[in-house]
């Protein structure tokens, strides 16, 4: 079985933090994880490389920022029974 790994970021925008989740993440054993990105406002400009890479990239529905997700209920765990 494979183990759920699930990344929360701002956003994917160009830094850090980006940057190196799409340096990191593609080089995962798929074989042991499945992994998603969730991002608290809007995907971002750097969600393509990770798309491409087969990682799920989730946003708040109308990427309309952390508040809305949580008034909607936490968006994630409908990822993860």
């Amino acid at each position: 079985m494979k183990r759920k790994l699930l990344i929360v970021t701002g956003d994917l925008d160009v830094g850090g933090t980006a940057r190196h989740l799409t340096r990191v993440l593609p080089h995962l054993n798929r074989d042991i994880f499945q992994i998603t990105v969730y991002t608290l406002t809007h995907k971002g400009v750097l969600a393509p490389m990770l798309e491409q890479a087969g990682i799920l990239v989730v946003e708040p529905w109308g990427g309309g920022g952390s508040a809305a997700c949580c008034q909607r209920g936490c968006v994630w765990w409908s990822f993860f029974p």
